[in-house]
């Protein structure tokens, strides 16, 4: 199970550095000094934001995997060591 919480951080990692540059590379200046440039530069920089967002959202779902993923294996031990301890006689607590 570690492994694969790990597999979900990892990806969720590389996902940051992505956004990180993309968030950077996908903002466009004006080619020119008019308004036709400024409006398509804006265009342009709200489309890359909108791809920029999109790889967030998937990166906040792997993260929340990775964090479900790990609660459920704590549960899954905890509810184990007390099966165990009240197998071998003890209070299971």
């Amino acid at each position: 199970m570690e492994q694969t919480v790990r597999v979900f951080r990892e990806n969720a990692q590389t996902l940051s550095e992505l956004i990180t540059d993309g968030s950077r590379k996908l903002q466009m200046s004006p080619m020119a000094d008019d308004e036709v440039s400024a409006e398509a530069a804006a265009g342009f920089s709200k489309a890359g934001q909108v791809h920029i967002d999109a790889v967030t959202r998937y990166q906040q779902w792997l993260r929340a995997i990775a964090d479900d993923l790990q609660r459920s294996a704590s549960a899954y031990r905890a509810t184990e060591d007390g099966n165990s301890g009240t197998l071998r006689g003890g209070d299971g607590g």
